[in-house]
């Protein structure tokens, strides 16, 4: 069995998708990239809207670095910005006080990281002196 396309293939006034199959329309996908463009210029020089389908239009802000990604709220009134891989994820009134939100929570966790790791240096350096003194034996 051959797989289905993720390519969108225009037919009038669809724009949808083989393996999507929802019969989404080229206006959500003019839609979606206005929306991206607006939010991607919310948050400034660098930022870049992205676009993609599944089961509908939808869109994004991608940071300079590619590291942040700002999604709109579905319900309105907030949006929610993932460092890296998702692994912080913040929401806020606006784009950029979700933004700031998870760059904090970023922050927060390599502070702890860097404790956790100052301590676990120290006893990496006992056990590594252990080691040579057992070697001299």
């Amino acid at each position: 069995m051959k797989a289905l396309s993720w390519k969108p293939v225009r037919r009038g006034a669809h724009f949808c998708s083989p393996a999507c199959g929802r019969g989404c329309t080229f206006h959500e996908y003019r839609k979606a990239q206005v929306l991206g463009g607006i939010l991607a210029r919310q948050l400034g020089s660098g930022w870049k809207a992205d676009v993609w389908e599944n089961l509908g239009w939808h869109y994004r802000a991608l940071s300079p670095c590619r590291k942040i990604r700002v999604h709109h709220g579905y319900t309105g009134g907030y949006y929610t910005a993932y460092l890296d891989d998702g692994q912080f994820a913040e929401h806020g009134t606006t784009p950029t006080t979700a933004v700031r939100a998870v760059i904090r929570s970023g922050l927060a966790y390599l502070s702890r990281m860097s404790h956790t790791m100052s301590g676990l240096q120290a006893l990496h350096d006992e056990f590594s002196a252990r080691a040579k003194k057992g070697r001299r034996k």
